[in-house]
């Protein structure tokens, strides 16, 4: 293994193609510690707090979601266990599955870090989200953040259906998927195409790094080497509604757009696209924001 695999990761298989039914699944042994250190989102975050605290990213839809003490939630692909964190600090129980041995060993040692009292509310074990081994409306909530992307529609076809099957009657899906790919196919290159050329004069003076325009993104910045091997399915918005509402008779969509603290030029990206007017107006804030939420309502 290379020393930086998130930069040349020749332990990864090659790209599956796409989403159709026939395509395989992506290995689990991808999902290893190492990327989970070093290139899934918020590592550095992780790396310093221990997962005890949740980015922005994850805030988000969490705190749309509104849990209660007392509720059951399902995290499914609870990867480094941030979520089951804040579920059990919100008083609910929370179980946390993912099909990577390394991740549901890290949501371990994470919950470890939890306050003794809070560790029975935690539950996290290694199960194939698309045969969900909990009972029929066992659930308040279940979490999809993040894993939707990593899905073929075959695989995301099969999971939708049991979380409809965990959920109780009045329960919900709190989903969270990035990124838009209209926003890598259209909106970005439109902003690269006129901030890169911001970027080589004035914001160079005013940053006063000499080395700015090579830490510009342009497109092949987008996707790591993990990335181009794990996002089998991008979703557009309209693409994310279909699927949802083929299971959720009531679904609730928005746009997010998300903060990239640790890139200057991300960052200026971020305020562009909150202040631009043409990013804000329906429907172009379909193809500027970068990630969607998506809620559905089994009633």
């Amino acid at each position: 293994m290379d020393k930086n695999p998130h930069e040349n990761p020749k332990h990864l298989p090659h790209e599956s193609g796409p989403s159709n039914r026939g395509a395989e699944a992506v290995p689990s042994h991808v999902y290893d510690k190492e990327f989970y250190l070093t290139n899934c989102a918020d590592y550095d975050l992780f790396k310093s707090t221990g997962g005890l605290h949740m980015s922005e990213r994850l805030g988000g839809p969490f705190r749309m979601a509104g849990v209660r003490p007392g509720q059951k939630i399902l995290d499914v692909g609870c990867g480094r266990g941030e979520v089951l964190v804040q579920i059990a600090r919100a008083g609910a129980d929370a179980y946390g599955i993912d099909y990577s041995e390394d991740s549901v060993a890290m949501c371990l040692e994470t919950r470890e870090r939890l306050k003794e009292h809070l560790r029975g509310e935690y539950h996290v074990q290694r199960m194939d989200a698309k045969q969900l081994q909990f009972p029929d409306a066992f659930f308040d909530m279940v979490f999809m953040v993040d894993i939707i992307e990593h899905l073929h529609d075959w695989e995301l076809e099969k999971i939708l259906g049991e979380v409809v099957r965990v959920l109780k009657p009045s329960g919900k899906l709190v989903a969270h998927t990035a990124p838009n790919r209209w926003f890598l196919d259209i909106g970005y290159p439109y902003y690269t195409r006129w901030i890169n050329w911001m970027a080589r004069g004035v914001v160079r003076r005013v940053v006063g790094d000499d080395d700015l325009e090579n830490k510009v993104p342009t497109r092949r910045d987008l996707r790591s080497d993990y990335e181009r091997v794990m996002h089998i399915n991008e979703q557009t918005f309209p693409q994310l509604a279909r699927m949802m509402k083929r299971f959720f008779p009531r679904v609730t969509m928005a746009p997010l757009f998300n903060t990239h603290a640790d890139n200057v030029a991300f960052r200026l990206y971020d305020l562009v696209a909150r202040g631009y007017p043409i990013s804000r107006v329906w429907p172009l804030h379909l193809i500027f924001a970068d990630a969607f939420y998506a809620v559905g309502q089994k009633q």
